[in-house]
């Protein structure tokens, strides 16, 4: 991928296999090396484990490293996910509250494995916990589990047919408020920024989520095309929150959102207290 960088060009959307990434933490920051980013921001989904590795990585390689997390919560049917950046990773209380979203993770999948049996696919958790590499497991994981099962041609088509709401295995998340969420992230010494916001699907719903307390917004990413990264500015701007870019970078091979560094902004940029 050639891109044209500026000199603190950071990318806020990143997942190593500490979740559903396929590159370790430290490939992950030795790759925005190579892509000359100034920084990174590893947002593992219900987990902090990997940060310390890529922050270790990131004194290796010269490479920035933000302390963050992606936290999936419901309302009612829909799924919103928050983006929490400059986590206190010494925060016991954090980490256990994510421990528990992790073991309700794993109940989760074990029910859509076990939906997934009952319609005569040849599959077990045990084929999900290997794809998973010991990292929080997730639906991705599950999918990629069934290529190699040959039970389907792609992880698209897993979702496609299987794992999306209303899928043939689907089984809903465990149930955390978005309210809920945000004030975690507040707790933990965070900034709360709803991720992927054209994903809910209706912007009123956006805008009831940011004032649920959240301190600022993804408006560049891979699912958000130009009319509504123009509308999440100006939302922005009016509610005086500030913006991010992230790739949602999941792996070089993995199909899933966007490459590293296709989405960035500066550093210069961020809030005062995520520049360390």
């Amino acid at each position: 991928m050639e891109m044209v960088k500026t000199a603190h060009a950071v990318d806020l959307h990143v997942h190593t296999t500490a979740s559903d990434g396929t590159l370790s933490p430290r490939a992950v920051v030795k790759l925005a090396r190579e892509r000359k980013l100034y920084g990174v921001a590893i947002t593992d989904h219900d987990t902090v484990d990997g940060v310390v590795e890529a922050q270790r990585a990131g004194v290796e390689f010269s490479v920035r490293v933000i302390a963050g997390v992606e936290l999936s919560a419901t309302d009612e049917s829909r799924d919103v996910h928050l983006l929490g950046y400059g986590i206190d990773l010494l925060d016991a209380l954090f980490r256990e509250k994510l421990s528990a979203l992790r073991s309700e993770r794993d109940e989760r999948i074990k029910k859509m494995v076990e939906r997934a049996q009952a319609c005569g696919m040849t599959i077990a958790m045990d084929d999900v916990l290997r794809e998973s590499s010991g990292g929080t497991v997730g639906r991705p994981h599950l999918a990629r589990a069934m290529v190699k099962r040959q039970l389907v041609s792609s992880v698209q088509e897993a979702f496609a047919l299987h794992l999306r709401r209303g899928g043939t295995c689907f089984v809903d998340r465990p149930q955390l408020a978005v309210k809920n969420a945000v004030q975690w992230i507040h707790d933990a010494g965070g900034v709360a920024v709803l991720a992927h916001p054209a994903l809910i699907g209706d912007d009123a719903y956006v805008e009831s989520y940011l004032h649920l307390g959240m301190d600022g917004i993804e408006v560049d990413h891979p699912d958000n095309d130009a009319a509504k990264r123009a509308t999440y500015r100006a939302i922005a701007m009016r509610m005086n929150l500030f913006t991010t870019a992230g790739s949602d970078f999941h792996g070089l091979t993995s199909g899933h959102r966007g490459d590293l560094g296709s989405q960035i902004m500066e550093y210069e940029d961020l809030p005062a207290k995520l520049r360390t």
